[in-house]
């Protein structure tokens, strides 16, 4: 089938009704209700059974589930645009009819009260007046966008592997998306990334990447990075130039 959006005025509705529709907000709720009220995006094809192509094993860390499912979403929302994976009126809808119960169960909607209002506000919808809070927040978008960052930088490399480096540790991945100067830039994210995988083979168990405060070692690599970023074009560098040049910050780092 393809890809469902609401109207605008259905979607203010819900946000404004959350709290009257409360009890719904649960792995079950919102699924054929709100199908019948949603027009379709021509050209693209989205899984009737969606939600059962999700991974929910509970033994896993959040890190693995959001590789795994990121991979999911990314490769099911066939044809969507990075335009259109910003447009609420999209998200929500695919919040609501197919990812009820990944909401539910990842970012643990459960409790009642104002904590379950705000948390439903944040994964279920897709509003914010901070930049990149939809890429962070919402349960399709956050994980769309990880696997577009990835595949929009990758070259030759396995998506698979890519996606798991980088949503794996949850601490890094936060680092990466919080930094648009990295992203935007092809060559730079994915040299950012592949320094990370050999840095985890040479170093298995290593805790470089843990911590968010701005003293940990994995944030202040990425200072360097920025600093040599306002004396060096990066934009005319290869991905392996980069990688070279960010590789040996990470040594330095790491030796200290």
């Amino acid at each position: 089938m393809e890809i469902p959006i609401l109207p605008q005025t259905m979607v203010a509705q819900l946000y404004k009704d959350i709290t009257a529709n409360i009890n719904d907000y649960t792995e079950d709720g919102f699924t054929q209700e709100l199908l019948s009220s949603c027009k379709s995006i021509p050209g693209t094809k989205i899984p009737e059974n969606f939600s059962d192509l999700i991974c929910y094993d509970d033994k896993k860390s959040l890190g693995q589930l959001d590789a795994e499912n990121s991979l999911v979403v990314y490769k099911s929302l066939e044809n969507i645009t990075p335009y259109q994976a910003r447009d609420e009126r999209i998200l929500s809808a695919i919040s609501h009819v197919f990812l009820a119960k990944l909401a539910v169960f990842r970012h643990k909607i459960s409790s009642d009260g104002k904590e379950k209002i705000e948390k439903i506000q944040r994964h279920f919808f897709a509003r914010s007046n901070a930049g990149r809070d939809i890429e962070r927040y919402n349960v399709v978008g956050r994980l769309w966008w990880h696997g577009y960052f990835v595949d929009r930088c990758r070259e030759g490399h396995d998506l698979d592997e890519l996606v798991h480096v980088l949503c794996t540790d949850t601490d890094f991945r936060q680092s990466f998306i919080e930094r648009p100067g990295i992203s935007i830039i092809p060559q730079v994210a994915l040299a950012v990334i592949l320094c990370k995988k050999r840095f985890d083979k040479e170093n298995p168990s290593n805790t470089l990447f843990k911590g968010r405060k701005e003293n940990s070692p994995n944030r202040r690599w990425y200072k360097m990075i920025n600093l040599s970023g306002g004396t060096q074009l990066y934009a005319a560098m290869t991905s392996q130039e980069l990688f070279d040049l960010f590789w040996g910050y990470m040594v330095q780092i790491a030796e200290e």
